[in-house]
C-alpha cells in the first residue's frame, strides 16, 4: 500500500518541477567569448550608434540609456524608423538608410529590450515603447517627424502618432496590422512564450537564437544575413523578447486610427505568412487618409530588405509628396 501511495506523490512532485522549469523567468544571459566573439556580417554602409539617456518611468528607473543610429544632414527633414520584435536599429533597416539620408535625417532607435538598448524592470508595453521614441526625439530636440514602423514597430509608431499627433508628419507602416488579437489567432498568441521558453531549455539559447533569426527571415534575404541577424541576436535576452510579446498581443489600435489625418503609406509583403487578408483590409480602411500597397510575390515579411530596390523609391515618394503614384 505505501508504495501505491508513494507513486503519486513522486508523480506529483516531477510535473511540479517540470511546471517551474517551463514557467520559470529566464535568467539574464550576457554575451560570451564564444558567442561575442564571431566575427560579424555588417553591412558597410551601416551607420554607427550613438547613445541618449531618455526619462521613462518604469519600476524604480527614471532614466534610461537608448541606443540608436543616425544617418543624413540634420537640417534635412527628420524620419525616425522604428524596428519590429525581436529586431533592432541594423537588422531591421540596413537597405533603407542610404537611400533616405539623401534627403533626409534618418533616426533609428533599438526599443528597449533590442539590439543595445537595455530592458527596464517591470513589464513593458507599447505605449511606453512610443514613449521611449517621444523622449528620445525631445532629447535630439526634434520637433516633428515622419514616422515609418515595422511589424510590432508598426504599433509603435500608430500609437506614438495618436499619442503626440502634433508632432508626426506623415506615417508608413510596413507588415503590421491594427491589432493582432484577431480571428481564432488571439487564441493561440498567449501561448508562445511557453513554447519559446521549451524550445530554449530544449535545444538550447544560441540555437533558439539561430532558428529565430532564421523563421523571421527565411526565403527573403542572402544566408549572410540570417548569419549577421543570429549574431546581433545573442545580445537579445529572452525575457525582453517575451516581454515585448506580451506587449504586442495586448495592444489594440483599432478604435482610434479613424481619428489619424496624416497622410499614411500601407505596405505589404505579398507572401507575408503572418498577416491575413482582413487584418491588411482592417487596418486600410480604418485609417482615413491612406494608401496600401502590396509587393507581389515572393516578397514576405521584410519587404524593405527584401526588394529595397521597390520599397525605396515608395517611401521617397510619399514622403515628399504625402502619395505614392
Amino acid at each position: 500500500m505505501r508504495r501505491k501511495r508513494i507513486l503519486p506523490i513522486i508523480l506529483l512532485i516531477a510535473a511540479g518541477l517540470a511546471l517551474y522549469w517551463l514557467l520559470r523567468p529566464e535568467t539574464y544571459r550576457f554575451p560570451n567569448a564564444s558567442t561575442a566573439g564571431v566575427q560579424q556580417v555588417i553591412p558597410s554602409e551601416l551607420p554607427t550608434g550613438r547613445t541618449a539617456f531618455i526619462d521613462v518611468s518604469a519600476g524604480d528607473l527614471s532614466r534610461m540609456e537608448m541606443f540608436y543610429r543616425v544617418a543624413g544632414d540634420p537640417s534635412h527633414p527628420v524620419v525616425v524608423l522604428i524596428h519590429g520584435i525581436a529586431g533592432d536599429s541594423g537588422t531591421t533597416w540596413y537597405n533603407t538608410y542610404t537611400a533616405l539620408a539623401q534627403d533626409y535625417y534618418v533616426i533609428a532607435p533599438d526599443l528597449r529590450g533590442h539590439g543595445m538598448t537595455m530592458q527596464p524592470p517591470g513589464g513593458t508595453s507599447i505605449e511606453q515603447m512610443a514613449e521611449d521614441v517621444v523622449a528620445l526625439m525631445r532629447v535630439l530636440g526634434i520637433e516633428r517627424a515622419s514616422v515609418a514602423g515595422h511589424s510590432m514597430g508598426g504599433l509603435v509608431a500608430m500609437q506614438l502618432t495618436h499619442a503626440h499627433p502634433d508632432i508626426v508628419d506623415k506615417l508608413v507602416l510596413l507588415d503590421t496590422v491594427a491589432t493582432w488579437n484577431y480571428g481564432i489567432v488571439q487564441y493561440f498568441l498567449p501561448l508562445y512564450p511557453y513554447w519559446v521558453r521549451i524550445e530554449n531549455r530544449t535545444v538550447g539559447w544560441q540555437q533558439e537564437n539561430r532558428s529565430r533569426a532564421s523563421a523571421f527571415t527565411r526565403y527573403e534575404v542572402e544566408p549572410e544575413y540570417n548569419e549577421w541577424i543570429y549574431q546581433r541576436r545573442q545580445f537579445n535576452q529572452t525575457e525582453a523578447f517575451l516581454e515585448a510579446w506580451r506587449a504586442v498581443i495586448n495592444f489594440s489600435a483599432v478604435d482610434y486610427l479613424p481619428s489619424v489625418t496624416q497622410p499614411t503609406l500601407i505596405i505589404y509583403g505579398e507572401d507575408d505568412d503572418l498577416l491575413t487578408t482582413e487584418q491588411r483590409e482592417q487596418l486600410h480602411s480604418l485609417i482615413p487618409n491612406s494608401q496600401m500597397f502590396t509587393i507581389p510575390s515572393p516578397a514576405r515579411h521584410y519587404p524593405q530588405i527584401q526588394f529595397a530596390d521597390v520599397v525605396n523609391p515608395m517611401l521617397i515618394a510619399f514622403l515628399a509628396n504625402g502619395r505614392v503614384e
